[in-house]
């Protein structure tokens, strides 16, 4: 298998899990260097994965590297991936991961808004 159609596989499984958007920008004069092959957004995050063949993980270019490293820092999150398998974890740790905060979320209105409270502001029959 090439890596292009690696990452045509992959891009066809991940687009079949509901909430995820993946696409593959097509490499052009004026592109980024290092741009991943598959961005996308999983539930209101973006990731990036950059394909490498099995055997060729470890051969990321310095403008891919540094490409993963802007998308981290920037609250997103790069992977390289050498498998549709691999793929589908890192996806499903940033979706467990959403969860996660999304129920920490929930906690902390819960905890600041008092009993029959919204929003800081009394609600029932007296409004």
């Amino acid at each position: 298998m090439t890596e292009a159609q690696l990452v045509t596989k992959i891009l066809g499984t991940l687009n079949r899990v509901p909430g995820v958007f993946a696409f593959k920008i097509v490499a052009a004069p004026y592109a980024r260097a290092g741009i991943s092959d598959i961005l996308g957004c999983c539930r209101g995050r973006f990731f990036a994965f950059e394909v490498k063949l099995p055997s060729k993980e470890k051969n990321l270019t310095v403008p891919q590297g540094n490409f993963q490293a802007s998308v981290n820092l920037a609250g997103g999150t790069a992977y390289t991936v050498t498998s549709v398998e691999q793929a589908l974890t890192y996806l499903n740790a940033l979706i467990e991961s959403e969860q996660q905060v999304r129920a920490a979320l929930v906690d902390q209105v819960c905890r600041l808004t008092q009993p029959g409270e919204l929003y800081g502001r009394p609600t029932g029959p007296h409004d």
